[in-house]
């Protein structure tokens, strides 16, 4: 799909008034010049905001993926449980015989952390001519660990792995949870790998961890929810020495709706945005109803304004994957009424066109 462009597609702007020696008259055909160019200059602002706001880019019908996420100029998606790779017109330009159904990358390192039903968690790299060149699984469990991430701090890589103990994704609230641990491992060469500390060791499923290094702390930022697809929490934990203790959890999304975590982000001005997507708007659709939105958080990483609706052309739920920044652009990455239907969809925002 092409890009709408701001180009102004007229010069100037000739009323013909029949010419009457009057200053009335003459005043008139002033103010009526005057109208109808303002009158144009707000029809194409109006017109401007209304196509160029957010753009789709693709949309993959019924992939049905489980993850995805931005890697290089391309797109990392679990489908069926392998490892797919996507351009950014939604061509497949590769598969890799790799079992995948959570994903986190290192994007500047063009690696990636995987997590698999088949309850390990493994690290690959992919070169730059997308040729897969190690893998190797380094957790292995009896129960399932979902959701890794991974970050790079220093010489130091970190990782992460949500440990299920019991019943996974409970559904049932008259039934008891699984315990869910996350769990924090560090390396110095990503290949030997040491327990660090258990950040959250709860009765209730936590899902969609993200660990960020921001003002020399380690943050992890996870969705806590009483039953699959209830309401929950998005809920923060830092770290000040580098993950050996953890503060108290601080809630940065109430417990309003099923949310999910998407990406943190730093501003220019040193606060942050927060994007995720739930659906408060419609309680109890969960991914199907869901819309994304975006929360302004200060310095201290605590909410300062109302989060806002992004608003997009077309009216599927929306289960937020990634969000990367690049100039004035911003790109969003969702997969489009996941339960129903699972389109993977990538779309394009101007934030200079926002008013």
């Amino acid at each position: 799909m092409k890009k709408c462009t701001n180009k102004i597609l007229w010069e100037h702007v000739n009323v013909p008034i029949p010419c009457v020696k009057t200053a009335g008259i003459r005043n008139l055909k002033i103010i009526l010049s005057i109208i109808l160019i303002a009158g144009l200059f707000a029809g194409c602002a109006a017109e401007r905001e209304k196509k160029c706001s957010i753009n789709p880019l693709f949309k993959l019908d019924n992939l049905k993926n489980g993850d995805a996420k931005f890697f290089g100029e391309n797109i990392l998606a679990s489908v069926g449980g392998k490892l797919y790779l996507f351009d950014r017109d939604g061509t497949n330009i590769a598969r890799y015989d790799i079992n995948a159904n959570w994903i986190s990358v290192l994007e500047e390192e063009r690696t990636i952390v995987y997590g698999s039903f088949d309850k390990t968690v493994g690290i690959c790299r992919i070169n730059k001519e997308n040729v897969l060149v190690e893998n190797q699984i380094i957790l292995a469990s009896e129960n399932l660990m979902i959701d890794p991430a991974v970050l790079k701090a220093g010489d130091r890589y970190y990782i992460t792995a949500t440990h299920i103990d019991g019943t996974v994704n409970n559904a049932d609230p008259d039934k008891i949870n699984g315990r869910y641990t996350v769990k924090l491992y560090v390396s110095k060469d990503m290949k030997q790998w040491d327990y660090i500390s258990d950040i959250v060791d709860v009765n209730f499923n936590v899902e969609d961890v993200r660990l960020y290094n921001y003002n020399g702390k380690l943050q992890l930022v996870y969705e806590q929810e009483l039953v699959d697809k209830g309401r929950s929490s998005i809920r923060m934990k830092e770290s000040e020495d580098f993950g050996a203790t953890w503060g108290d959890s601080r809630v940065l999304v109430d417990c309003d709706g099923d949310n999910e975590p998407g990406v943190l982000q730093r501003e220019k001005a040193g606060d942050y945005c927060f994007y995720f997507s739930s659906d408060k708007e419609n309680p109890g659709k969960s991914y199907d109803g869901a819309y994304i939105y975006e929360l302004h958080l200060d310095k201290q990483f605590i909410p300062d304004s109302e989060c806002r609706k992004i608003e997009l052309d077309d009216k599927e739920g929306r289960l937020l994957f990634d969000v990367k920044s690049q100039s004035e652009y911003i790109y969003l990455l969702s997969e489009g009424n996941y339960i129903k239907d699972g389109n993977l969809i990538l779309e394009e925002w101007n934030r200079r066109n926002e008013t």
